[in-house]
This record gives C-alpha cells, sequence and structure tokens, in this order.
C-alpha cells in the first residue's frame, strides 16, 4: 500500500492551517458576508435547537468562537463544545471574547 495518500492529506491540512493562521486577525471580516451571522440565519437555527429541545452543541471548526458565543447568550442551560484545530483563530477568539470561559485541551 502506498503511502501517498496519507503524505497528500497531511500536505492538504498543513495548507489550510496556514492559510487561517495567516488571516487569523482578519477571520471575522472576511466571513461577515456568510449567511450564519445574519440575524434571520441566526435566530432560525436557533429556533429548531430549541424546538427540538437541544441539550448540547458540538461546534466542529469553531474558529474564532463567534457562533459559540451566540448559542451560549441564545440558549442557556445547553452545553456548549466546541473543536477547532489551529491555535491562531482560538487566540483571536479569546481576544475578541468570543471564548472567554473556554479552556484548551
Amino acid at each position: 500500500m502506498s503511502s501517498a495518500p496519507h503524505t497528500s492529506v497531511r500536505r492538504d491540512v498543513e495548507i489550510q492551517r496556514k492559510y487561517y493562521s495567516d488571516t487569523a486577525s482578519l477571520y471575522e471580516a472576511m466571513q461577515a458576508h456568510e449567511g450564519a451571522v445574519d440575524p434571520f440565519s441566526k435566530d432560525f437555527v436557533q429556533s429548531i435547537l430549541r424546538l427540538f429541545d437541544v441539550q448540547s452543541i458540538l461546534d466542529v471548526g469553531t474558529a474564532t468562537g463567534r457562533s459559540l458565543r451566540d448559542f451560549r447568550n441564545a440558549l442557556p442551560g445547553v452545553f456548549v463544545c466546541d473543536v477547532e484545530p489551529v491555535a491562531v483563530l482560538l487566540q483571536q477568539g479569546r481576544a475578541a471574547g468570543n471564548l472567554s470561559d473556554v479552556g484548551a485541551l
């Protein structure tokens, strides 16, 4: 079995992490045009979560944690957890106050 696919995936991950590390300080401004931050989309998703009485949320690829903060504010009592492999994005989120109560593993 060849190790080429594994090496290729590892290189792709490195490229992606470098991109997000290099643009972390601009991340929120760069993502502002995406639907997840518009009030209607946020309210819609939060309403569905309330409708189904969701007790926990896993935010995979949380980036700077803005949505994590929004979930915690809108859904008190719901366990909210995040995963983000790019440390610089988490640092940016902490600096913005999005992840003030989140510890690093």
